[in-house]
């Protein structure tokens, strides 16, 4: 009997070894990964009302790996800063979104948006994307300066990841505004957003990596305050944020008709939406928002018309860009692809065909 409790304590307080064991090296791995420097603090600056911008004129000839030049031009936004000559463009088209319309790990003339340019001569672009931002932080820069970019057309990208961002105060621990309805009015809080040094990020970082310790989670469960159900948890479904991404597209909608000009909202497809339906709510939510009014354009639902022999090429893999996080970005056949689909939705509305006219074919 003796023997056989010495057993069990000493194979008890293995399995606590190996499990502490355990605990650190994922503790470790996740403090490796969250505390080394993200390439994004290179060329974007803190932002009281977005949260974070491009730093103007900021440029790296090999930001992501060969041959893919970031640039940003002296207004923030990503350009090309010597597109070859042509002929006076008769459409210019804003685009609006996040890293799959700014073009993390490929080159400045391989973004979707420049990618309209090489398609029909008649076109010009601004690339108003930026890493990291909710479809909020979208519709604000470019209700705060756009202004500055004459232009025809908005085309606001976004993904379906792009939606959850929005429910929060903060991505990857820098802070962000929020969007919210008060009133029936669509107002912005968490604005002046609080700026975060570099420690205070780092710090950040690391104590969400402690907080992956086994022991910290028990502590934590042990210690914690019961909130007496007046902390509401942050909702996770469609329906409880559509009212405030309602509200933000009928904004845009007004004053792209006072401006005189075109709203198109494209739906983008990530890696993930190949194989599953989880984009599938908000792709419907965002279609009935859209109605018969503004255009709208399911790139998820062309991608997967494809063979499935094609659909791999067009992310970039773990493997192919030096940067981390360009992983299941689009590589530059998957920009050329997006960019051929939402040029031909585009080229379908009256309002676009009344600027192009029928002089200078695309290419």
């Amino acid at each position: 009997m003796r023997a056989a409790l010495y057993v069990l304590l000493v194979g008890a307080l293995s399995l606590l070894v190996v499990e502490g064991f355990s605990s650190a090296l994922v503790v470790g791995h996740t403090a490796w990964w969250t505390l080394q420097p993200f390439d994004e603090r290179v060329h974007t600056t803190h932002d009281a009302e977005l949260g974070w911008r491009n730093i103007p004129n900021f440029v790296r000839p090999e930001m992501y790996g060969p041959n893919t030049r970031l640039s940003i031009d002296a207004r923030g936004f990503r350009a090309v800063p010597s597109p070859p000559a042509a002929a006076t463009p008769r459409l210019s088209v804003i685009c609006s979104g996040d890293s799959f319309t700014f073009g993390v790990g490929v080159g400045d003339a391989d973004t979707w948006c420049h990618h309209l340019t090489s398609i029909d001569a008649r076109i010009s672009t601004t690339n108003m994307g930026q890493i990291g931002y909710g479809v909020d932080q979208a519709f604000l820069w470019y209700r705060r300066n756009a202004s500055e970019v004459p232009h025809d057309v908005q085309v606001l990208a976004f993904v379906s990841a792009d939606f959850d961002r929005m429910r929060y105060a903060t991505f990857m621990s820098y802070g962000k505004p929020v969007l919210a309805i008060e009133d029936g009015n669509l107002v912005v809080r968490n604005a002046p957003v609080p700026y975060r040094s570099r420690a205070g990020l780092t710090l950040e970082r690391a104590r969400g990596a402690l907080s992956t310790f086994r022991m910290a989670q028990v502590l934590n469960f042990l210690f914690r305050k019961p909130s007496g159900g007046s902390v509401r948890a942050a909702p996770e479904s469609v329906a409880d944020l559509r009212p405030v991404v309602a509200k933000m597209i009928e904004t845009l909608r007004d004053l792209h008709a006072r401006q005189h000009t075109t709203l198109v909202l494209a739906f983008l497809p990530m890696r993930t939406d190949v194989a599953d339906e989880r984009s599938a709510p908000w792709r419907q939510a965002v279609r009935e928002i859209a109605g018969s009014e503004i255009p709208f354009v399911d790139v998820v639902a062309d991608l997967r018309t494809l063979p499935v022999e094609e659909v791999g090429p067009m992310f970039i893999g773990p493997d192919s860009s030096r940067y981390g996080l360009a992983e299941g970005h689009y590589s530059r056949r998957g920009h050329a692809f997006v960019a051929s689909v939402i040029h031909r939705a585009i080229t379908r509305i009256d309002a676009v065909n009344a600027r192009l006219g029928d002089a200078a074919p695309s290419r």
